[in-house]
């Protein structure tokens, strides 16, 4: 047996059990999306209108927490934020509010740092990104940058989602 296997396993039988307070649980294939989100570095969910993403995250999301786990929510826009924390009950932040984006000075509106950085990084075991369609490069790579080795980031969109507005289609 390997050991992936065996993960897989235990992953499986954490989350059916987490399952069983709520009257209808995930189907099997949102099961499985919930398992290479906690197995995996990196996970790309995607899906039009209606496809589960959002049963998905708010599972997930409750799950982590009773077990303890560190989550962050974000999006690029505080109104997709906005729509996470309604759905999940747990508070999710635009990008740049994660990333504690800041002016380096009241004079100059285009000289801005962010404060979470590769040199101090996001405090969270997941973390989870939605609309990701929609984040420019150089956004991209300053949440990459703050994302700590052993945390795991779970893109989520719609490849029909309005794509960035800067560079990085």
């Amino acid at each position: 047996k390997n050991k992936k296997s065996s993960d897989n396993k235990n992953v499986l039988a954490k989350l059916k059990e987490s399952f069983k307070e709520f009257s209808a649980g995930p189907d099997e294939m949102q099961i499985q999306a919930m398992i290479q989100c906690m197995i995996n570095s990196i996970t790309v969910i995607t899906g039009g209108p209606g496809t589960g993403k959002t049963t998905i995250l708010s599972f997930l999301c409750k799950y982590l927490h009773n077990i303890d786990k560190k989550i962050a929510l974000c999006a690029p826009t505080g109104r997709a934020a906005k729509r996470m924390q309604e759905v999940t009950g747990f508070e999710s932040k635009t990008i740049h509010r994660l990333l504690e984006f800041q002016y380096k000075s009241e004079r100059d509106d285009f000289d801005f740092v962010f404060l979470r950085n590769s040199s101090n990084v996001l405090d969270s075991d997941y973390i989870f990104v939605d609309e990701s369609s929609m984040i420019d490069i150089f956004l991209m790579k300053a949440l990459l940058d703050a994302v700590d080795i052993s945390s795991k980031i779970i893109f989520m969109g719609d490849v029909n989602q309005l794509p960035a507005v800067g560079a990085g289609n």
